[in-house]
């Protein structure tokens, strides 16, 4: 039979709290890495999903920041072969959040430029074409994108 002592009984409630206090830590610190373009090209690249870094200036209307741009297309994919479009990478989901807001204030008032198109209808096409996710926005350039596209484009954001 061992004997525990009091300091004995008292670590291994201080070592299952420092345990605990690993593992949430290593959890939010998960949560919070932005995604970058290298690590969404090497998945979408063992996905058959041809991607290749744009120039921001190119791609990124002038008043909205990028720290990256890539560009992918699904050509490869029989099923999705015409589903492509532009993933735009901010510094931080707070950043993201607002240029998301700011770029579809842009791209409808762009629409509204067009003499007899409906402002509804360009409305739903653009809320439809542009989703953010963390820090990446990503803006798809087609109509009617696959759902396996967007699932397998949301999969790799990393």
């Amino acid at each position: 039979m061992v004997a525990l002592t009091c300091a004995d009984v008292l670590r291994f409630p201080i070592a299952v709290l420092g345990l605990l206090a690993l593992v949430a830590s290593s959890a939010t610190a998960g949560a919070t890495i932005p995604y970058t373009a290298k690590r969404t090209t090497t998945c979408l690249s063992a996905h058959q999903v041809i991607s290749n870094p744009v120039s921001k200036s190119r791609a990124v209307p002038a008043q909205f920041p990028a720290v990256a741009v890539l560009q992918f297309s699904f050509a490869l994919v029989a099923a999705e072969a015409l589903d492509h479009g532009n993933v735009v990478f901010e510094r931080d989901a707070v950043t993201a959040k607002r240029v998301t807001t700011a770029w579809i204030a842009y791209a409808v008032s762009q629409a509204q430029r067009v003499q007899g198109i409906n402002q509804k209808q360009a409305l739903a096409l653009v809320l439809q074409a542009i989703s953010r996710n963390g820090n990446a926005i990503t803006i798809w350039t087609n109509t009617h994108v696959k759902p396996a596209s967007r699932a397998r484009l949301s999969s790799c954001l990393r």
